[in-house]
């Protein structure tokens, strides 16, 4: 397989019963072939953005499919951010590289990219405001997660409870209001995250 053409002569001889013979002459054009190829992206979170690197050969028009129901593209090489709108499963989105040459011979290569969820980090408080101590109640709810950590913006140690409920309280020695921002990291077993946050007021 060269990138130019190649020619084939070719004759076809004809023999009558009586000996008589008669050649014709056609010459074969045979155009170089097409290999579409490119650099897949790895599996990854969303939203994933990834690029895409054409190692084609033989080809000077390229369209990407994302498989995803975007417009397609015909650049090169390709960048496209995919979303799973999932907070619990994993979507699968198979990427297509069409590759032409100037003969118009074609290829195509394929292959699936794995998008796992972003967890979805959400909490509730039964207080939010009032007088030290302050005692407060967070429920956990959010979904998609399995490993937590809270932060609880007084300098405490953070906690990793994967518990639905569990109770902080709050100190103010001062003679001002404090506001402790608090906040929830949700991760995934992919590690995938999400940060939800609010203000407690002491």
């Amino acid at each position: 397989n060269t990138q130019v053409s190649e020619f084939y002569n070719t004759a076809l001889i004809a023999f009558s019963d009586m000996g008589c013979t008669d050649t014709a002459y056609q010459q074969i054009q045979v155009y170089p072939k097409v290999v579409a190829d490119y650099s897949p992206v790895p599996d990854g979170c969303s939203p994933l953005n990834g690029v895409f690197i054409n190692q084609s050969v033989g080809a000077n028009q390229f369209e990407w499919d994302f498989g995803d129901g975007s417009n397609t593209q015909t650049t090169i090489n390709a960048q496209h951010t995919f979303n799973n709108l999932s907070y619990l499963n994993d979507t699968t989105f198979t990427v297509t590289l069409f590759a032409i040459s100037t003969f118009n011979c074609r290829d195509t290569v394929q292959n699936n990219l794995i998008i796992h969820p972003k967890p979805l980090s959400q909490f509730a408080l039964n207080d939010s405001a009032g007088c030290s101590p302050l005692s407060v109640n967070l429920e956990n709810q959010s979904i998609g997660g399995v490993f937590f950590n809270w932060v609880y913006g007084d300098l405490t140690p953070n906690s990793n409870t994967g518990d639905s409920i569990h109770n902080h309280l709050y100190f103010n020695n001062g003679g001002v209001n404090i506001v402790y921002q608090t906040s929830l990291e949700t991760e995934t077993n992919f590690g995938c995250t999400d940060t939800s946050y609010h203000n407690i007021f002491v």
